[in-house]
């Protein structure tokens, strides 16, 4: 769906003319592959995260409007169009459905296929697209409602198609969202039959491309497996879609200190398993090694007010301020972490 929202629409007139455009961005991929794979969000979840997360950006729009989509209907204000998730699942479906009956305008050549997953009216399904035909891919089937994770359900099956076939196989995944590249990375090790994994980020225009590729493959080397596992865990936490990001902190800090002591942070590798008074401590742990990385008052890191209370008193301390998030773990055991 990034792809779409990145569309310069001024020069779109109607959803025609951005189905077209679309056919033409998929189709400038097959350059370099002979099998194009394109994810899509879900908007049809109401109770998530991210649909909360959804529904507080746009918070400050005006009352939604709910369009009807067609080849030869206008594009709207694309704002507006964009702040209701029902027109959001809406143009993935006329997108895709356009696609289906255009397909002789997207495969000049033979042997290109392109994979839909989340397309459809039933957005767990998966469709294999070519000129021969269109068949359903059912071991792709999922619920996952983000493409961020359904991406690298993708990127593992292709990685299971090289190794079937006894080839060393290259993946490219293109996207700007860093929560994929910390994936990417972080789910390299268990990939054995792909030989060079890129990362395809940024844009271009007619004035200059800032397009990179970053080797997923490369970044993956010096990481041990404890660290890249621990990776996930340790991005939601000091910032990411759905969490603040750390008061003082950025991201090459937050590296630099799992990257010295990787077995402090033992427990975040199974941050989404272990029971909720563990992970309340290991993420405490985290917070505490970036105020306190000396552990000069390491006997305050069970209690984050009490390390807030030692650091501001601290004559060598900068003003302080510890995730609010984190402050009344003891107070209120129902509490979760964002």
């Amino acid at each position: 769906m990034s792809l779409v929202q990145s569309f310069d629409v001024k020069r779109m007139s109607t959803f025609g003319d951005l189905a077209k455009s679309y056919i033409m961005q998929v189709q400038s991929c097959f350059r370099f592959t002979d099998k194009v794979v394109d994810v899509f969000d879900r908007y049809d979840t109401e109770h998530s995260i991210k649909s909360a997360e959804r529904h507080r950006r746009s918070a400050t729009t005006t009352t939604q409007k709910v369009y009807h989509i067609g080849e030869g209907r206008t594009v709207p204000d694309w704002k507006k169009f964009l702040s209701s998730n029902k027109n959001k699942q809406a143009l993935i479906t006329f997108l895709c459905d356009y696609l289906s009956r255009n397909l002789s305008d997207m495969f000049q050549e033979e042997n290109k296929c392109l994979v839909l997953a989340g397309a459809f009216s039933n957005p767990e399904i998966v469709r294999q697209l070519s000129n021969e035909h269109v068949i359903d891919l059912p071991d792709l089937f999922c619920s996952h409602e983000e493409a961020d994770t359904r991406i690298l359900l993708h990127v593992i099956h292709s990685d299971k198609i090289f190794q079937q076939l006894n080839i060393r196989g290259r993946i490219i995944v293109k996207c700007s969202d860093t929560d994929v590249l910390v994936l990417c990375v972080h789910y390299f090790k268990v990939l054995v039959s792909t030989e060079q994994m890129w990362f395809l980020t940024g844009s271009t225009n007619s004035l200059r491309d800032c397009r990179r590729y970053i080797p997923i493959h490369e970044l993956s080397k010096p990481l041990s497996p404890l660290l890249a596992n621990i990776l996930p865990a340790v991005h939601a936490l000091t910032g990411c879609d759905t969490t603040s990001a750390i008061f003082g902190f950025g991201k090459k800090t937050v590296f630099k200190l799992i990257r010295k002591s990787p077995s402090k942070f033992t427990n975040l590798q199974n941050f989404d398993k272990i029971d909720f008074s563990t992970s309340l401590s290991a993420a405490r742990e985290l917070i505490s090694s970036l105020y306190d990385p000396k552990d000069k008052f390491a006997s305050s890191h069970v209690d984050l007010n009490k390390l807030r209370v030692k650091l501001a008193t601290c004559k060598d301390t900068k003003d302080i301020d510890l995730e609010d998030q984190m402050n009344d773990d003891d107070e209120n055991e129902n509490d979760t972490i964002d």
